[in-house]
């Protein structure tokens, strides 16, 4: 009862947010009287003030939100009603980006109390960062910690599926109140969908924002003839955890639109710093990335390292024998390039037995 409670008071409309934001940029504002129009929403005046005392009057109209995903950004610019002088915006604790692209198509203002105000009306343009304006005890990330990256993880994998705790639990091996946490986090950021399917593509790209492995280049390679002697390496080739193949290479092997030699080295998540520590002492660190005959780094998700698959031959190439891990974290790292990687990702339609596609 306190979370819906505490949740129903973030998605009200609070003009003082609005104009301490403005104030942070210099601004000198003031709102008039709220009214309000339907529960969670409000009209207010706002007066600017920014040119030697010349005050700009708007009418503000406010919708108030928890959390507003690309669906939410469509379903309001689409059945808001507006007054012809009035500016619309939205307040929320976390905007995401692609709602935020469609707020902007439409002329739409914002407050994203995590730190970021647009203000669009006649004369008056207005996109800048801000301090959060979130009080303290709304801070907490809905995807802070391990245990939060598998769980929604594992919602993307099986993006169909309404997980709940208890079949998260048989799958992770995490306490179930670290779930119960991670999915009501999820849930009031507007990630998991009231029967915890995911809230796609939101999930997908707060899970990327968080995917950030620390790649080391090795002068050489582990020979999969030689596993049984490389137990320190934690290779896990024939058991459930082990290193797996991310990257380009694997994006190839999936069938994303990616073209690379097939000298071009591998990547591999590995499951932990003391596998990492092992093959650096065994291969020692190449003198470029150039040089480099594979690139290994500690999976920021342990279910890279459980989650992996053989593939075919045709697919595999001279990788044969290697686990894939599964297309969602091949997905993630090619989302850490902001260019090429997502131009990837815009034209990969993964072949749905093996992945649906999340992003």
């Amino acid at each position: 009862m306190k979370a819906q409670t505490a949740v129903a008071e973030r998605a009200r409309v609070h003009p003082g947010e609005l104009v301490g934001a403005l104030s942070q940029l210099g601004f000198h504002a003031t709102a008039g009287a709220v009214t309000p129009t339907e529960p969670w929403s409000a009209s207010f005046e706002l007066f600017l003030d920014w040119d030697a005392g010349k005050a700009k009057r708007m009418l503000i109209q406010s919708r108030g939100r928890a959390a507003v995903t690309a669906s939410d950004a469509v379903a309001l610019v689409s059945q808001m009603p507006t007054r012809k002088e009035a500016v619309p915006m939205v307040m929320a604790d976390r905007i995401s980006e692609e709602a935020k692209r469609t707020l902007r198509q439409h002329r739409w203002g914002w407050l994203d109390r995590r730190g970021h105000i647009r203000l669009v009306a006649r004369s008056v343009c207005i996109d800048a960062p801000v301090q959060s304006t979130t009080p303290v005890e709304r801070t907490g990330e809905p995807l802070q910690g391990g245990v939060a990256l598998e769980v929604a993880a594992s919602h993307l994998i099986s993006p169909q599926e309404s997980l709940g705790v208890r079949s998260l639990e048989r799958k992770l091996g995490r306490a179930a109140s670290a779930i119960s946490n991670a999915q009501r986090r999820m849930r009031e950021a507007g990630l998991l969908q009231e029967d915890y399917r995911p809230q796609n593509p939101e999930l997908f790209w707060e899970l990327a924002a968080r995917w950030k492995p620390h790649w080391v280049h090795l002068a050489g390679i582990p020979d999969l003839r030689e596993a049984a002697d490389l137990r320190p390496l934690t290779l896990g080739v024939d058991q459930t955890l082990g290193w797996a193949i991310v990257g380009t290479r694997a994006a190839i092997a999936y069938g994303a639109p990616v073209v690379a030699g097939a000298d071009y080295p591998p990547e591999f998540v590995v499951p932990s710093e003391r596998a990492l520590r092992a093959a650096v002492d065994l291969f020692g660190v190449a003198p470029t990335p150039e040089q480099s005959r594979c690139a290994v780094a500690v999976s920021p998700i342990r279910l890279a390292t459980t989650t992996r698959a053989q593939l075919e031959p045709r697919a595999a190439g001279d990788l044969a024998g290697w686990p894939f891990t599964h297309p969602l974290f091949v997905a993630l790292e090619l989302a850490r390039d902001a260019g090429r990687g997502r131009e990837i990702l815009s034209g990969w339609e993964p072949d749905p037995a093996v992945c649906l596609r999340v992003w």
